[in-house]
């Protein structure tokens, strides 16, 4: 008997638990179906609130498109008016002229548009293929002829600076040539052909004389001294150039002339070293006996070489360098342009200013932002 009602206890007292297991279960069931049902309501407010902007905004934009459509009747319906009136005027005025002549002004009618002529198409057809050849996206502008050629020009100016200043970027160097006379007109119009432009600076010529030692034996010693260039050094004869210079490179071989300022300062110091007169190149020296025939005295003359770069190279080079400056000279020239209401850009609703396209385009994104968040509502439902 204890053992029954025991087991009857239990049971019951499971049958208990039972029973608020299932009823807790039910309320957490309850609970999510309220955050469901509210996560669903607010998506749809959110929804509902969109749609409600959204035909506010159409409501407005057709009111205004309205208002201007009236505007547009009743200016036309004064003007018809209006010419209505000026031609009762001039009846008036023809019927009192014909009764009794008196002068009258005749009525000035405005002409009505003349069709376009050809030359005025093609001004046209001009204008509108500079605009898509400097930027295609100036057409969204109510002047894009006139934001076209600042923009070009001023991009121009840019690839104009940049090429002259790439074009003045010379290279200067100095070098020398021991040699006779054929050597350095080989030595010149090789460089020449490179591209360089060479002067000459300072001539030396090279000369031995003899000399006794320790234990009387005579030796030849090489000796260096400053001269003065002879004519045909400087000119070329024609012998000299047959002889040395190629058919295909005689356009090079012009003759040589003195760097700035170098001949004076070569004279002065060449008088200064013989405390005289400078001796030309092609006259040894007092003690000296030079081994090459006239005309082939070895020489040793020092030469400046300018090196510039090439016109096609930095054409390619500045033209780059504009290209890419293009884009910043744009965005500088359009805010410029719209800041001052010199520039307007075409928006749905017309014409906008800087200050109205920068407000739409905050008003877009925040609807943007707000409808990725009803969305992300959702998703997460």
């Amino acid at each position: 008997m204890d053992c029954s009602s025991s087991c009857r206890r239990k049971e019951i007292f499971e049958e208990i638990i039972e029973d608020v297991h299932h009823a807790y279960e039910d309320m957490e069931m309850l609970q999510l179906r309220q955050a469901f049902e509210l996560a669903v309501q607010q998506t749809e407010k959110i929804r509902a609130e969109s749609a409600e902007k959204q035909r506010q905004a159409e409501r407005q934009k057709q009111l205004r498109l309205d208002e201007d459509a009236v505007e547009e009747q009743r200016r036309l319906e004064a003007e018809q008016r209006g010419l209505e009136e000026e031609r009762e005027r001039q009846v008036q005025a023809e019927t009192v002229k014909a009764a009794a002549p008196v002068a009258v002004k005749p009525l000035k009618l405005k002409p009505p548009e003349a069709p376009k002529s050809k030359l005025q198409h093609h001004k046209e057809k001009a204008k509108s293929l500079l605009v898509r050849h400097v930027n295609p996206k100036f057409v969204h502008f109510d002047k894009p002829f006139l934001l076209a050629v600042i923009v070009g020009l001023c991009t121009w100016s840019v690839f104009a600076v940049i090429f002259n200043h790439l074009m003045l970027e010379c290279t200067t160097s100095e070098s020398s040539k021991a040699g006779g006379t054929s050597s350095q007109v080989t030595y010149i119009v090789s460089a020449r052909k490179a591209g360089l432009t060479i002067c000459l600076k300072e001539a030396t010529f090279l000369s031995t004389y003899s000399a006794t030692v320790v234990g009387d034996v005579d030796v030849a010693v090489l000796q260096e001294s400053r001269c003065q260039p002879p004519d045909f050094y400087m000119s070329w004869p024609q012998s000299v150039v047959d002889k040395v210079v190629k058919s295909d490179d005689l356009q090079y071989a012009t003759g040589l002339a003195w760097c700035s300022g170098a001949e004076a300062t070569a004279l002065s110091a060449c008088q200064e070293d013989w405390k005289g007169t400078c001796p030309p190149c092609d006259v040894q020296a007092k003690n000296s006996s030079s081994k090459g025939a006239p005309g082939e005295i070895i020489l040793n003359a020092v030469y400046e070489k300018v090196a510039c770069p090439s016109v096609s190279s930095m054409f390619g080079v500045a033209l780059s360098y504009a290209q890419q400056s293009e884009t910043l000279l744009t965005v500088f020239i359009v805010f410029s342009l719209m800041a001052g209401r010199v520039l307007h850009q075409h928006g749905p609703n017309g014409k906008e200013g800087l200050c109205d396209s920068m407000k739409k385009e905050a008003e877009q994104a925040a609807e943007d932002v707000a409808d990725d968040a009803g969305n992300a509502v959702l998703n997460a439902v």
